[in-house]
């Protein structure tokens, strides 16, 4: 079914969106008192109708769930620039994990940890 016939999400911004992570991507929903970060964004509508138009987003029952892989590809296309800002997300960075191994890799006691940021 199409998102403009759908009122009951997109017509009330009466409710805010909120933001939080899941294993599976970013969850937003209209339910308050889920642990998330209120969005008080008059774009945010906007934003998920495109994204929903374009297969990056999937509906649940209170909101919507944009996995992982779809948000990285979302913000690497211009016309989703915004969205990182928009979610309140922190910048990325270009750090990167320093590892470090113990042992060799025969061994039963061999691990592999972080040692550090570059």
């Amino acid at each position: 079914m199409l998102k403009i016939f759908r009122k009951s999400k997109e017509s009330s911004n009466a409710r805010g969106w909120s933001r939080r992570w899941s294993p599976a991507g970013i969850v937003l929903s209209r339910v308050e008192g889920q642990g998330g970060v209120r969005i008080e964004s008059p774009l945010l509508n906007g934003f998920l109708s495109q994204l929903a138009d374009d297969g990056l987003v999937l509906d649940t029952a209170d909101g919507y769930l944009l996995g992982w892989d779809a948000f990285y590809m979302a913000t690497s296309r211009l016309e989703y620039a915004a969205l990182s800002e928009l979610l309140l997300l922190p910048p990325r960075t270009a750090a990167r994990q320093l590892l470090r191994s113990n042992q060799s890799l025969a061994d039963r006691d061999f691990s592999v940890v972080v040692a550090g940021w570059q």
